[in-house]
């Protein structure tokens, strides 16, 4: 059965970045120096934004990482479209514009992240993992 936590909870670490524009009306989130361990680098990643998953497609801006989009589908995260991301429209819809501090939560270093609005509630569903001797015990009849 699947837990659920906060963004409050000891094994989630919270990272700032900051709403810039990208182009014309669409909006980046800006990554801070040193994010690259926690987000995978660049390419996609999955994300959870109002306990929906999604997937992030995160690229460099200049010299440091930035998220420039975000999508319902791993393809369409991949291809990049920025007609497809829904990132600008979330960023609207919470107030963010340019400036606004966005909290990413790393719920899975390199693999899963959460966004939401700098000093709101992430809630976020945690599959169980199995216990070390489970582990152990598939690792020895399965290799």
């Amino acid at each position: 059965m699947p837990d659920r936590i906060t963004h409050e909870h000891p094994t989630i670490d919270t990272i700032r970045g900051r709403v810039a524009r990208h182009g014309g009306s669409r909006r980046r989130i800006d990554l801070p120096e040193g994010a690259d361990a926690s987000v995978g680098g660049h390419g996609s990643i999955r994300c959870v934004v109002e306990e929906r998953d999604h997937f992030a497609q995160i690229d460099y801006h200049g010299d440091h990482l930035a998220i420039i989009g975000l999508y319902t589908s791993l393809d369409q995260a991949e291809a990049g479209s920025p007609a497809g991301s829904k990132l600008t429209d979330w960023l609207t819809s919470i107030g963010c514009n340019s400036g606004s501090s966005i909290a990413i939560d790393i719920i899975d270093s390199g693999e899963r992240i959460g966004l939401r609005r700098y000093g709101s509630r992430g809630v976020y569903t945690i599959e169980s993992q199995p216990s070390d001797t489970l582990r152990d015990l598939a690792d020895r009849y399965f290799g």
